[in-house]
């Protein structure tokens, strides 16, 4: 395919030729013709669309190049302003198929016509985004700032000590939804395994109490029984039935204490059971009194005593 140009009196021609196996077939057109759908482009009052060869004169309307000092001999690789003034835009695209360029040609004016109205829009956009802002500000609030102020706070709780604490249920995002819900699980697991390990160490401080008990025991089971030897030698039989008696009620005390509370009434019982039973170990060397309200001795818990003491 060959595409060139061809000037038939004043009138500029391009003429194509094409082969097909040994046939040629060729057809020329008026470069004038080529240009009526560049009219469907709006280019300005004054602009103009040119065909030019690739020396950069015009196929057409060479007078109006002329006239306004307009130069073409720069290229078409990239767009550039020319003229008297630089007052006209000059964009080209070099044909493939002939030595020739399709050009426009644009005054100033007309690519700065919508201008006012890009300014406009501009101003409309940024008055709409002042205009937002506060609504940002508050959604951001809203959706961010209050889900992380609830959780810090029941954080500072938690630090305190305060693990029974837990973030109440409120409307907010699937994912602060869920790091509440995984966090409230993560405290109720802390505060059971606080309690295990709570009741735990009181297992354990109980059975070391009851070790020492077991210690505290047959020693004093042993002094008992010397007690009884050196009474039973001085055949002091009152002293013995009274003194095995006081055995018999410090170890029925001894057993049941550590299985459950006992009134204040029955623990007073048991220590002057326990002072008698010294008395009768260091006659006339040891002497107790105990003085105690009535209305105490059916107490079993201590809070209770102390309201009524306040």
């Amino acid at each position: 395919m060959i595409g060139m140009l061809k000037k038939i009196g004043n009138t500029n021609y391009i003429l194509r030729t094409i082969k097909s196996g040994n046939l040629y077939i060729g057809t020329w057109v008026n470069a004038q013709t080529l240009l009526g759908p560049m009219n469907l482009i709006n280019l300005g009052a004054d602009g103009h669309a040119l065909l030019v060869d690739s020396q950069g004169n015009p196929l057409v309307n060479a007078n109006f190049l002329q006239n306004n000092q307009v130069d073409l001999s720069r290229g078409f690789q990239q767009y550039y302003l020319t003229g008297s003034k630089n007052n006209w835009l000059v964009v080209g695209k070099p044909s493939q198929v002939g030595k020739f360029s399709l050009v426009a040609i644009i005054p100033n004016e007309q690519i700065l016509q919508n201008l006012p109205k890009i300014t406009q829009l501009i101003e409309w956009i940024s008055f709409a985004s002042i205009a937002l802002l506060p609504l940002s500000l508050l959604f951001l609030h809203r959706e961010l700032l209050v889900p992380l102020k609830r959780l810090v706070s029941v954080m500072n709780k938690i630090n305190k000590g305060h693990v029974n604490v837990r973030i109440d249920d409120y409307n907010a995002a699937d994912e602060f939804v869920m790091v509440n819900q995984t966090f409230d699980k993560m405290i109720s697991q802390i505060e059971e395994l606080k309690i295990n390990v709570y009741e735990e160490q009181l297992s354990k401080q109980k059975a070391e109490l009851q070790h020492l008990q077991l210690q505290v025991n047959p020693h004093f089971f042993m002094n008992s029984l010397n007690i009884l030897f050196n009474l039973a030698q001085v055949r002091n039989y009152e002293l013995i039935q009274e003194m095995t008696l006081c055995l018999v009620n410090y170890f029925r005390f001894m057993f049941r204490s550590n299985l459950s509370f006992v009134t204040l009434q029955e623990e007073l019982q048991h220590v002057i059971n326990y002072i008698r039973i010294q008395e009768m170990r260091f006659p006339d060397q040891l002497t107790c009194r105990i003085d105690c309200p009535d209305f105490f001795e059916k107490f079993t818990d201590p809070s209770v005593v102390d309201s009524n003491l306040s």
